[in-house]
């Protein structure tokens, strides 16, 4: 027998405990001057090349539903646990909420009327045919044990993309973003 999931919880764990931790606090309701504590980033390669990588995808993403459930089932599936339909039905809506937006260094998620900003360094992932962003987060924010967290655009076609991330977190990784403006 399939264990269910939870999909609020997996929701809050998504996007609350992962994404908003991460975030330098700084909201667009609250906007104040803060000091932050020294940020710990390796160096990142400034090059054109690495400024290119990530021109091609700025512009502002919505979360492409189906696209997103599907890999949250599979997910699940892989792990013999099961999504029952009145929670993606639950979850659908929660999620029509978000946005994404890049800019040349700005991660800027969207929720519920905040803005939460992540600041990035781009580069060329080693693997030569995605491109990194190396979260600019401070010491405190990171990921226990991980010296830096960086999110690899998986582009899957030319108006979609997955953001796969490394450095002790990975519950965004099923996310399918459909680019919705430049």
């Amino acid at each position: 027998m399939k264990k269910r999931i939870e999909v609020p919880n997996l929701i809050y764990v998504c996007i609350m405990i992962v994404v908003f931790p991460l975030c330098s606090c700084n909201t667009t309701k609250n906007i104040k001057e803060e000091k932050s504590a020294p940020s710990i980033v390796n160096e990142v390669d400034e090059t054109s090349n690495s400024q290119n990588c990530i021109e091609s995808h700025t512009g502002k993403y919505s979360v492409n539903i189906d696209a997103t459930v599907e890999n949250l089932k599979k997910i699940s599936a892989e792990k013999g646990e099961e999504v029952p339909e009145d929670q993606i039905k639950m979850m659908t809506g929660m999620l029509s909420q978000i946005e994404l937006s890049i800019t040349t260094d700005t991660l800027i998620i969207s929720m519920w009327g905040s803005d939460e900003k992540m600041p990035f360094k781009a580069r060329v992932n080693p693997d030569g045919n995605n491109c990194d962003m190396v979260l600019v987060l401070p010491a405190e924010k990171l990921p226990e044990g991980a010296t830096e967290v960086i999110m690899t655009i998986i582009e899957i076609d030319n108006n979609s993309m997955k953001l796969k991330a490394s450095g002790g977190i990975d519950k965004m990784d099923p996310f399918v973003w459909t680019k919705s403006e430049k």
